[in-house]
């Protein structure tokens, strides 16, 4: 005689799934213009001491989050899962110098004028990880790696030692100082001018992860990173 099937013994005809997604990285605040107007004679010993900097940094995009799924049981079990996209990088403002005076510096690392305007990097996209285990006729799962995002562009840097464009940027009337205008440096590695206007660098694809135990068909997937900014004009 059968003896009559438990609720454990019964055949499972059921579907398992889930499903999540990560957060997106916010976008990186933009950068406003540095402005430098300097008459004054400059003169620095430390290193690492430059005369005079003028700096705008993009800030950087926020890292997607990443995300996680299971699916357990059911005679079909199916898992996706998808990382967080990054968030954008800063576009940086401009940097603006103009020296009616005299410079010099002693240490090393010790630049003249420093001047500089750099893009804010990309966000990471976020990892994402899926499993799925005991389907009775399938296990199914996809799984993608959030999208590194843009950076930020550099922008316009720059740079006089002409009394008459200071004058024209500040509104007063100076002439060339006595001593005249110069930059002098010292030590080691340590240029008189060193203007740079810098891309940021792309965020990263996210990684991805798959997991399945028992029969099984697979599906996954992963996004690159995005290309950096490019410098200002």
């Amino acid at each position: 005689m059968a003896l009559p099937s438990t609720k454990k013994d019964a055949p499972d005809n059921g579907v398992s799934a889930s499903f999540s997604v990560g957060g997106s990285g916010g976008p990186g605040g933009l950068g406003s213009n540095a402005q430098v107007f300097s008459m004054s004679r400059i003169s620095t010993s430390g290193d690492l001491s430059n005369g005079i900097v003028a700096q705008s940094i993009g800030g950087g995009g926020g890292n997607g989050g990443s995300s996680s799924s299971g699916a357990d049981g059911g005679k079909y079990s199916a898992a996706m899962s998808i990382g967080g996209f990054g968030g954008s990088g800063g576009t940086a403002g401009g940097a603006y110098v103009s020296n009616n005076g005299a410079i010099a510096t002693l240490g090393n690392g010790s630049n003249g004028i420093f001047s500089q305007s750099v893009g804010g990097g990309g966000g990471n996209g976020g990892a994402s990880s899926s499993t799925s285990s005991d389907g009775g006729s399938l296990n199914a799962m996809l799984s993608l790696g959030g999208s590194g995002a843009n950076a930020g562009s550099g922008n316009v840097v720059y740079l006089s030692t002409l009394y008459q464009d200071y004058n024209a940027a500040t509104g007063y009337s100076q002439g060339a100082p006595a001593g005249g205008i110069y930059l002098t440096t010292n030590g080691d590695n340590s240029q008189g001018i060193l203007a740079q206007s810098i891309g940021g660098g792309g965020g990263y694809g996210g990684t991805r992860a798959n997991k399945t135990y028992g029969f099984s068909s697979n599906f996954d997937s992963q996004y690159l990173g995005e290309a950096g900014g490019s410098g200002g004009a």
